[in-house]
């Protein structure tokens, strides 16, 4: 992509009738997308896999020291309240939007590489999250408990933290992100290296999908 170009659409506010065209930028964009929704569809297939193997049972001394309770409700509202309005805000910006695509998208990647190479057996008194929305990606008409290292709940959170512009809502996604966090502590889903290590690989999605599309 020519310096040129990409100052189009990276140093200037555009709109989508000006971003649209923009061949660079209709590139990657719709390959970015592309890409994303094809690992969202892979990841039935990939859970199944993923939940048939063995894993390791952590030592956990924070976790095993918490009461179990079954907080689904809280988490289900905290995470789609925080996710909706990130998706708000990115459709509302040609340059959001193509960053939150690619955040996506390296977030996705990292969190199957993760999962493949981190084979852990979920902690004792689990109780399984109830969530419609997120369940549909699981594809599996049992609930999938394997998918431990990194915490994608915690992540999630935190790649809409990192995404956010305004002060006000950048708070709420922090707050969120901490929330959900201890949230899936408690009802015993997630060690609690899975939750620490999320931001860690959060954030290097967010830094990758900013050098990718040129924005910083």
């Amino acid at each position: 992509m020519s310096k040129d170009t990409r100052d189009n659409y990276t140093s200037v506010a555009i709109d989508w009738q000006t971003a649209m065209k923009i061949t660079q930028y209709k590139t990657m964009f719709f390959v970015g997308l592309f890409v994303t929704i094809a690992m969202v569809t892979c990841l039935p297939a990939f859970f199944h896999v993923i939940q048939i193997r063995s894993g390791v049972i952590l030592h956990d001394p924070i976790v095993d020291s918490l009461p179990a309770y079954d907080l689904s409700i809280p988490v289900f509202l905290v995470l789609w309240s925080v996710i909706s309005l990130s998706v708000l805000r990115a459709f509302q910006s040609p340059q959001q939007c193509i960053l939150t695509v690619y955040a996506i998208l390296f977030l996705l990647t990292l969190r199957y590489i993760s999962v493949s190479l981190v084979a852990l057996d979920p902690p004792a008194r689990l109780i399984p999250l109830r969530d419609p929305l997120s369940n549909l990606t699981y594809g599996h008409k049992n609930y999938i408990t394997k998918d431990l290292f990194f915490s994608g709940h915690t992540s999630s959170m935190f790649i809409c933290f990192l995404l956010l512009n305004r002060k006000p809502e950048k708070i709420f996604a922090l707050c969120a992100t901490v929330a959900i966090a201890i949230f899936v502590l408690i009802q015993h889903v997630h060690y609690t290296i899975d939750v620490i290590a999320a931001p860690f690989f959060t954030y290097l999605a967010y830094r990758l999908s900013k050098k990718v599309t040129q924005l910083g």
